[in-house]
């Protein structure tokens, strides 16, 4: 399958890295593509990456509760007396 780069400056740059490789055009547009790919996959969403921290907030067994800002400055306000 063909594919028609319209982009001269793609077209220049894919060229040029070939030329450096010495490799065609061809096998550094497949070699970057397969790096890219590889590297999709290999992405770890947040919530795997934060799992191990949240599992340990847990652990500790105080409750996560939602702050009511409006009372921590009310709160505040009160101790600081204003």
């Amino acid at each position: 399958m063909t594919y028609l780069i319209k982009d001269e400056t793609v077209v220049q740059q894919l060229k040029v890295l070939a030329q450096r490789k010495n490799k065609t055009v061809a096998d550094v547009l497949r070699q970057v593509v397969v790096q890219e790919i590889e590297r999709e996959e290999s992405r770890t969403s947040t919530l795997e990456k934060i799992g191990p921290v949240l599992a340990k907030a847990r652990a500790i067994g105080k409750p996560i509760r939602r702050i009511d800002w409006d009372a921590e400055k009310n709160a505040s306000d009160e101790l600081w007396g204003e």
